[in-house]
């Protein structure tokens, strides 16, 4: 009777422990503030996603924090089908940008790799071309290791966009061999943790000015030509988006 008793009791305990693990496991993958989603949710993702300009003179703050909000709202798994979703219906008539929007996105809402972000494209080779794509505008290499989240930074938990895009460096006949980094960033975030908390929302004039300001911003564009231009482009981030009038 006590060997049956005690074994009960140590059966019990175990059945305690494996919850309180499961429970602190799902805590950590899944925010304790998201809320259940409904298929309407998931349209309304896809569809911001669908809106989202990741091209500087373009690109607005708001629409990443919206976009990357209503994503981590969804939860991990979602999120991640979400964008799998939206990549692969654009994905046979994308030629960057939806590469870009998907990259951007996920570095903007997953917690970094231990190892941290890799350059886009950088470590892809095509036949004789060592470097395919490239920053559009021309920004110091060393000094991008204080942006982790390169091509984005957040300023006052406010993301920025640091660069104009990519572009390749080939010719015509090679343009389709472009790898697909956007599917690489896709795969690599099963692997990671959603941000722990969304991104403010409004306010985005001081995190730009701080930003500016910075000297890891400045070191960022020394020697750079097109450094007025960058910062203007910066400077317009903050503004509201422009909506549509409804007819």
């Amino acid at each position: 009777m006590k060997i049956l008793v005690s074994f009960s009791y140590v059966a019990s305990l175990t059945c305690i422990g494996l919850v309180f693990f499961l429970a602190c496991t799902r805590t950590k993958n899944h925010p304790t503030d998201i809320t259940p989603t409904s298929a309407t949710d998931i349209n309304d993702a896809i569809k911001k996603l669908e809106a989202l300009e990741t091209q500087m003179q373009v690109y607005k703050c708001e629409s990443m924090v919206s976009v990357v909000n209503s994503l981590r709202h969804l939860g991990k798994e979602r999120a991640l089908q979400t964008m799998q979703a939206y990549y692969d219906k654009t994905r046979p008539h994308s030629y960057l940008q939806d590469q870009m929007n998907i990259i951007c996105v996920s570095r903007t809402l997953f917690v970094p790799p231990p190892t941290g972000w890799w350059a886009p494209w950088k470590d892809f080779n095509v036949e004789h071309h060592s470097q395919i794509v490239v920053d559009t505008f021309t920004v110091n290499d060393a000094a991008k290791s204080a942006f982790p989240l390169y091509p984005m930074a957040l300023s006052d938990g406010v993301p920025f966009l640091l660069n104009e895009g990519y572009t390749a460096n080939m010719d015509g006949s090679l343009k389709s061999a472009i790898p697909d980094e956007a599917q690489r960033h896709l795969d690599a975030c099963r692997d990671l943790f959603l941000i722990p908390a969304d991104l403010p929302v409004g306010a985005y004039d001081q995190p730009a000015k701080s930003l500016l300001q910075s000297s890891a911003f400045r070191k960022l564009l020394a020697d750079n030509p097109s450094s007025e231009l960058i910062r203007k482009c910066i400077q317009n981030e903050v503004l509201p988006i422009q909506r549509k009038l409804a007819h």
